[in-house]
């Protein structure tokens, strides 16, 4: 027996693990009164495999599949949960991610050593401080398919009322060594008052006599009325909440309702004592009331509707976001963090500590307690209701104080050719003191002859590679050696070169960056690397390859595939990780096509149809679900990768033909139409911003796919720059010595973490006379 875990419901079944799929069966009674569907994973697509506890059993496995997809399976008991994890780990998973555990823990112990190796990341700057608190989270069992355990997120910031918001100013932001309950010192004496009156009581009573363990706090930092607080616009929480309460929506007085009216009772309050949860990171979907549910009205009159915003957030959701996002990331937070990480998941969290910390809460402290162990019906319930309405404390996830961030860059920027390298030739090394404008550009007229024009620049999909099409149609691909964090990398020994393109009657260019994506990398190894780049050209050549690119001509090969038959392959794109392709066609649709793991091979997957005239251009996120295909009408259709769902359309401002389009991993999309005109959206629809080219032609236009914050690449002929996604401001701006004709932006989310730091972006550009120039631009956290 097993149970699929939805919201506050446990939908129970059987599960069954065949040599190729894992098969969920609900009960016919369950299938009969809810709708529950029969569910088939196939194991071949099973990216991680997370024990966990639900309810203070270790009784659970969490799935997460390549598709994004993740479900929460309570097995009963620990043994059959042990049994399940180790016929998992016996099959082939191909996509398993790498460096994932094969070894099943009886205990679902955690897992400090892989938690070093995060925290040593974090504190070095090759990942975020939000990526950073989602796998400390992940490492401590917390989940969001776990209503009981959901991911907490620290409030960072305690201005909510200015018009503007400083984000260098120390007085903007929260006190990160305090818990949320004792950020006023008046509170203090009044919490170790009240703490010393219940040891007192649980040292002459006892449980037997009624009396608790002593706390500090009645009510937790994270529960599941929490997060129903927080979401209760969007479903599946809206209907979670009206299953809490019997049908109807709390008090009006009780709902989330201000921003800033939540942070100031949670931060003079000892009874309100809420943490934040991700989403305030990250999405701005469950501050708005799209679906129009009626919550009533307040006893000061106010209706209850949208969230209102702070002042700073210029009533914009997406701006909240935003602006929240970069409070999280800054310089404050960063050397903060570590002292809020002590509190919830290190050393003060339990024990005499977290006594002298004023942080101690009632409810149940994970792994404290196995239900399992607990013979008495009623007290078994008892605690289970208590980890329903109270919460519960995760398990301590550091054992010694948590170290504070390394010191991040000292300039917002700081911009330099730092590689100058011709197609076919191996790369120069980096200098720290950079020769001036004049000195550059001589060296570089210096080295011109014999140039082919750079016709295209991918980044390999791993971020350790780079390749190069020529005018010749040969490639040159080129590997990123490691720099030292926050430093950019640079183009190190060619990979390949010299290898042609297969691509006869087609003319590519001025359009080759239509034309080619970059798919999954090889080994990084030198010898026997290999890239593959999805490519397209017109009927008589060819609609749509596949080219695996090995070091020499014995070792590629060009796979044909048939997607739009009798039409024209107009455009590819390719997601961030290179697992998926997007193509489009003058039939005015577009096909998502994946690779197959075990054989390395490119799958149809699905067709999508919402144009009416020809597909001009197409992008692509994994981890967001979403496909972009732009028509000639400048509309723009938004898909879910996976199912191919239609989601929504976003229509340029002056409905002309859509040249390019692109999308970042924190939800912003990019539309440039014929004449020059760039229009942002988020993915929900709202437009957030426009760039005008004054007439320049678009070489390239990219967005990083990063998570927040995300930067604009922008290229015309003579120049590239880079904004930022959010507000358009420029931080860099590079002139070229020649026309440029490709150009490519590397950052450290491509997976170049290692070469390029979590603050740093590589602008690479390529020339009419067959150079590569390489740029760093090292950004602020």
């Amino acid at each position: 027996m097993c149970g699929l875990v939805k919201g506050l419901r446990v939908i129970p079944g059987t599960l069954l693990l065949t040599p190729t799929h894992l098969y969920f069966a609900p009960d016919a009674d369950e299938a009969l009164a809810s709708n529950a569907l029969e569910r088939l994973w196939p194991l071949v697509g099973l990216r991680e495999l997370h024990a966990r506890r639900y309810l203070l059993r270790a009784s659970a496995l969490e799935l997460v599949f390549d598709s994004g997809q993740t479900f929460f399976l309570h097995l009963v008991s620990a043994a059959a949960r042990c049994r399940m994890q180790a016929a998992l780990y016996a099959r082939p998973l191909p996509a398993l991610a790498p460096g994932h555990s094969r070894v099943v823990e009886p205990g679902g112990s955690v897992p400090r050593q892989e938690a070093a190796r995060w925290t040593r990341q974090w504190r070095e700057r090759q990942i975020s401080t939000f990526d950073y608190l989602a796998r400390v989270n992940s490492l401590a069992q917390r989940t969001p398919n776990d209503l009981t355990q959901y991911p907490p997120f620290p409030w960072v910031l305690s201005n909510y009322e200015s018009e503007d918001l400083d984000l260098s100013d120390p007085a903007n932001f929260r006190d990160l060594s305090r818990p949320v309950g004792a950020l006023l010192d008046d509170s203090h004496s009044t919490l170790r008052e009240n703490y010393a009156l219940l040891a007192e009581q649980w040292q002459s009573e006892g449980h037997e006599g009624g009396a608790f363990k002593p706390f500090h706090y009645g009510s937790h930092y994270s529960s599941m009325a929490i997060v129903l607080f927080y979401l209760l616009r969007v479903e599946p929480f809206t209907t979670a909440a009206l299953q809490l309460q019997d049908g109807v929506f709390d008090l009006s007085d009780r709902l989330f309702h201000s921003v800033a009216a939540t942070w100031d009772h949670c931060a003079r309050s000892t009874n309100d004592v809420k943490e934040l949860i991700p989403e305030m990171y990250y999405s701005c979907a469950h501050l708005r009331n799209d679906n129009g549910f009626e919550f009533g009205g307040r006893q000061d009159g106010a209706r209850v509707d949208d969230v209102l915003l702070p002042p700073w957030a210029k009533d914009c959701p997406h701006e909240f976001t935003r602006q929240m996002r970069a409070a999280l990331e800054s310089e404050p937070v960063s050397q903060r963090l570590h002292l809020w990480l002590d509190l919830v998941f290190g050393v003060k969290q339990r024990g005499q500590a977290a006594v002298e910390a004023l942080n101690v809460f009632h409810g149940t402290y994970d792994s404290a307690e196995d239900l399992g162990l607990i013979e008495d019906p009623f007290e078994r319930e008892r605690t289970v209701q208590q980890v329903l309405q109270f919460g519960q404390t995760p398990p301590q996830l550091f054992s010694s104080p948590h170290p504070p961030r390394a010191a991040g860059p000292s300039i917002e920027r700081a911009l330099g050719a730092i590689a100058q390298v011709r197609a076919g030739l191996r790369g120069s090394s980096a200098e720290k003191n950079l020769p001036d404008a004049s000195a550059v550009a001589g060296a570089l007229q210096s080295r011109k002859g014999g140039g082919c024009e750079v016709l295209a620049l991918l980044r390999g999909a791993e971020g350790r590679r780079l390749l190069a099409l020529d005018a010749r149609l040969e490639t040159h691909s080129w590997a990123w050696s490691s720099g030292a964090a926050g430093a950019a990398g640079e183009l190190g020994a060619l990979d390949v070169t010299g290898v042609s393109l297969p691509w006869a009657a087609c003319r590519v260019r001025r359009s080759a960056a239509q034309h080619l994506a970059s798919l999954a990398d090889g080994p990084s190894a030198p010898v026997g690397s290999q890239g593959f780049v999805a490519v397209c050209g017109p009927p008589a050549a060819y609609g749509l390859a596949v080219w695996a690119i090995g070091r020499s001509h014995a070792d590629h090969n060009f796979t044909l595939l048939a997607g739009h038959p009798g039409a024209r392959v107009t455009c590819v794109a390719a997601t961030e990780d290179g697992s998926s392709f997007v193509s489009g066609s003058d039939d005015c649709t577009a096909v998502v096509w994946t690779m197959e793991l075990t054989t390395k091979s490119w799958h149809f997957h699905r067709r999508l149809c919402a144009h009416h005239l020809p597909v001009t251009c197409v992008a692509a996120h994994r981890d967001l679900d979403v496909v972009l295909s732009g028509s000639l009408d400048g509309a723009c259709a938004v898909h879910a990768l996976q199912s191919g769902r239609f989601l929504r359309a976003l229509c340029h401002p002056r409905a002309l033909p859509l040249r390019a389009c692109a999308v970042s991993g924190d939800g912003i999309a990019a539309l440039c139409a014929e004449g020059g005109l760039i229009a942002l959206f988020g993915l929900d629809g709202a437009q957030l911003g426009r760039l005008e080219l004054q007439g320049a032609p678009l070489v390239a236009l990219e967005l990083t796919p990063s998570s927040a914050p995300s930067f604009l690449l922008v290229v015309e002929p003579g120049r590239a720059r880079v904004l930022k996604s959010s507000t358009l401001e420029e931080v860099g701006s590079f002139l070229a010595p020649t026309e440029i004709t490709s150009a490519t932006l590397l950052a450290n989310s491509t997976g170049a973490g290692v070469s390029l730091g979590a603050g740093a972006l590589a602008v690479v550009l390529g020339l009419d006379d067959g150079r590569v120039l390489n740029y760093a631009l090292n950004r602020a956290e």
